[in-house]
């Protein structure tokens, strides 16, 4: 997309709207859990997300770029929300505090995970059809999951 020089700090803008997307989706999630159930509100917003990340793969400009990936932030923080409300649900409290943290430790993984194939292969499309297979990969697992 050419953000060089003068336009650099459109990137960052990118990452701004992600993470807005994130706060805008904090509220909404915690009432579409409560209202429609933990499991739904989980595997419909990772449907979503596996979706979103797919059709990031595809995007050619800047505005359907940011438009996606503060759509990829709404769906992701409800995945996220729903995801730790049910799994603390299920857990006996004694386990809770060690169970939280375990569950970061995949984020912590992906991140990793991310910056070796980044750095292996250093276009971002095909980092993000990396981030897009494995996320419809997870689909079935996430079913099971929940």
């Amino acid at each position: 997309m050419d953000l060089i020089c003068d336009r650099s700090s459109l990137v960052s803008l990118a990452s701004v709207l992600y993470f807005l997307g994130q706060v805008v989706a904090t509220p909404l999630a915690g009432w579409a859990a409560d209202k429609y159930g933990r499991r739904p509100t989980l595997l419909i917003s990772y449907g979503v997300y596996a979706v979103l990340e797919t059709a990031l793969v595809f995007s050619r400009d800047y505005i359907s770029f940011v438009l996606l990936r503060f759509l990829v932030g709404v769906a992701r923080q409800a995945m996220n929300s729903a995801f730790f409300v049910l799994m603390m649900e299920w857990i006996p409290p004694s386990r809770r505090g060690t169970w939280g943290a375990i569950a970061e430790v995949q984020y912590t993984t992906g991140v990793l995970l991310i910056t070796l194939i980044a750095f292996l292969v250093q276009n971002w499309t095909h980092i993000q059809a990396f981030i897009a297979a494995l996320s419809v990969v997870a689909i079935p697992l996430y079913w099971y999951a929940a």
